[in-house]
């Protein structure tokens, strides 16, 4: 069974997961999930930018949050969508979940 993953969810997993990660290498996922989203358009990489933009809810800076809120006021303007999405980032969550990972160079973390 899928479980829902609530942004709280996301965010305490994601610091879990990636307890050294930093600000600046989470806007450097977050940039490189916005890259494979604008050359697919696969709802799929939308759930990783939502992800990800969850997990930039540990950090207090205000541009931390803006990808979030994006997101959630999309969300907000479209009911199917919504649903879709949030399909999807659970999906992805339980994929996520189950996944083994490694820092990079960069402060971000990738699936191995």
């Amino acid at each position: 069974m899928i479980k829902k993953w609530s942004p709280i969810d996301i965010a305490k997993w994601h610091e879990k997961t990636f307890p050294d990660t930093t600000l600046e290498g989470q806007k450097a996922k977050l940039e490189e999930e916005k890259k494979e989203w604008l050359e697919s358009h696969k709802i799929d990489e939308l759930a990783d930018i939502y992800i990800v933009a969850c997990g930039l809810l540990r950090w207090p800076a205000p541009d931390a949050k803006w990808a979030f809120w994006y997101i959630e006021e999309e969300m907000m303007n479209n009911a199917i969508f919504a649903s879709a999405l949030l399909k999807s980032v659970d999906n992805k969550m339980e994929i996520n979940y189950n996944r083994k990972w490694k820092a990079t160079k960069d402060g971000a973390y990738h699936h191995i």
